[in-house]
C-alpha cells in the first residue's frame, strides 16, 4: 500500500511533462528574426522578405518555419492585397523568434512615371495602316507617355524577326496594335488610359552616345517593389524619317487627312520603325537578386547602326514579366531617348 503515493507521483509527473510539450513554442534568445520593409505595397507584387539568424549570426532562414499572423507560409516571401498590419515570427526546432509588425498598404504616389508600349503592326503596303497609325500618332500628341514602336512586315522596312513576333501574339490581320505586350489593341484611347492609369512599379534611365555607326546605351533600372517575380528586359532600336512609298485606301475619302495624297502615297514618312533589338525581341532576363526595393540594377548594350541613320534613331527598353498569365502580364513600364542623348529617372 506504501507505494501507492509514489506511484501517483510519477503519474502526475508524466502528466505534466507531456502537458509541457504540448505547450506553445518557447521564444528564444538564440534565434534572430529581420524584415526587408516594414511596409509592403497590397499589391500581389510588393513581398516582404524574412531572414531568420541563430545566435552564432548563421543564416538558417532555410531551416525556418515562417507564420504571417500565426499561419505557416511557403518559403520566406509573402505578398498580399489585403490592406492591414500584419505580424510575423519564425520557429526552428522548439524555438520561436520574437514577433514583428510590418503593413501592407495601398500604394498612392507613383515615384516614377508611367509609361507604355504600342507595337503596330504595318506594312508598306497595307492600305488601312495609313489610318491607324495617323491614331496612334495623336494619341501619342496628347500623350507622350506613349511610345509607339512600328513593326514592318513583308516589305523594305521589315523588321528580321517579325514572323515569331506575329506568331507569339497572335497577329493575323493588318494594321494591328498590341499594346503593352499583352493586350490587342481596341483603337481606343481609354484603353491606353487605363494601362496609364496603373501604378508604376520601377522606373527606367537611358544614356547613349554614337560613336561613328555604333549606339551605345546604358539602361538603369530602379525597382520600387521587391519581387522574386520572373522579369525580363527588352531593349531596341528605332528610326524615324524613312521616306517610302504607302499604299493608301483614304485617297478618294473626303474628311480623311491622306485624301488626294495618292495610292500609293509617294513621300510617306514611317517613323518609329523598328531596326534592331540588344536583347532578344522577348527579353532578356532581368537578375532576381537585383529586383529589390530602391536598389538599381545598370546594363550596358550596343547597336550596329551601320545600314541606319543614327541621328534619327531612338533607344527604348522596357521591363516586363517573363511570361503572361491570368494575374501577372505585360509591360511594368518603359523609356525611350533619342540616340545620343540622356533621359534619367523621371
Amino acid at each position: 500500500m506504501k507505494i501507492r503515493p509514489l506511484l501517483l507521483l510519477m503519474i502526475t509527473a508524466c502528466f505534466f511533462l507531456s502537458c509541457s510539450k504540448n505547450q506553445d513554442k518557447v521564444i528564444s534568445s538564440e534565434l534572430r528574426l529581420e524584415i526587408n520593409v516594414t511596409s509592403i505595397y497590397a499589391d500581389l507584387l510588393d513581398e516582404l522578405v524574412v531572414t531568420v539568424f541563430d545566435n552564432e549570426n548563421n543564416n538558417v532562414t532555410d531551416r525556418s518555419r515562417i507564420f504571417i499572423d500565426n499561419n505557416p507560409i511557403n518559403g520566406n516571401r509573402f505578398k498580399t492585397a489585403e490592406i492591414k498590419t500584419f505580424s510575423v515570427k519564425a520557429s526552428v526546432n522548439e524555438k520561436e523568434t520574437s514577433s514583428k509588425m510590418f503593413k501592407a498598404i495601398r500604394q498612392t504616389v507613383n515615384n516614377f512615371s508611367k509609361k507604355i508600349i504600342m507595337e503596330e503592326f504595318a506594312g508598306t503596303w497595307c492600305s488601312f495602316c495609313t489610318r491607324f497609325t495617323y491614331l496612334i500618332d495623336t494619341l501619342v500628341r496628347s500623350d507622350n507617355k506613349i511610345i509607339p514602336i512600328q513593326v514592318h512586315s513583308g516589305d523594305i522596312l521589315e523588321y528580321k524577326f517579325v514572323q515569331p513576333m506575329r506568331n507569339k501574339f497572335g497577329v493575323g490581320s493588318f494594321p494591328f496594335g498590341y499594346l503593352n505586350r499583352g493586350q490587342i489593341w481596341d483603337e481606343s484611347a481609354s484603353m491606353m488610359q487605363e494601362l496609364l492609369n496603373k501604378n508604376s512599379k520601377l522606373g527606367l534611365a537611358i544614356s547613349s552616345t554614337i560613336n561613328n555607326k555604333t549606339i551605345n546605351a546604358t539602361v538603369k533600372a530602379k525597382f520600387d517593389v521587391t519581387t522574386s517575380e520572373n522579369l525580363s528586359i527588352v531593349v531596341l532600336l528605332v528610326e524615324d524619317s524613312l521616306v517610302y512609298p504607302q499604299a493608301n485606301f483614304y485617297n478618294y475619302t473626303p474628311g480623311s487627312p491622306f485624301f488626294g495624297q495618292g495610292d500609293p502615297i509617294p513621300d510617306y514618312i514611317h517613323n518609329n520603325t523598328l531596326r534592331a533589338a540588344a536583347t532578344d525581341i522577348f527579353g532578356d532576363k532581368v537578375p532576381a537578386a537585383v529586383q529589390n526595393k530602391n536598389e538599381t540594377w545598370e546594363i550596358n548594350y550596343s547597336f550596329n547602326a551601320a545600314a541606319f541613320n543614327p541621328s534619327q534613331c531612338k533607344v527604348i527598353a522596357y521591363i516586363q514579366y517573363a511570361e503572361n498569365n491570368v494575374s501577372r502580364w505585360g509591360v511594368l513600364n518603359a523609356q525611350v531617348v533619342r540616340a545620343g542623348k540622356n533621359i534619367g529617372f523621371d
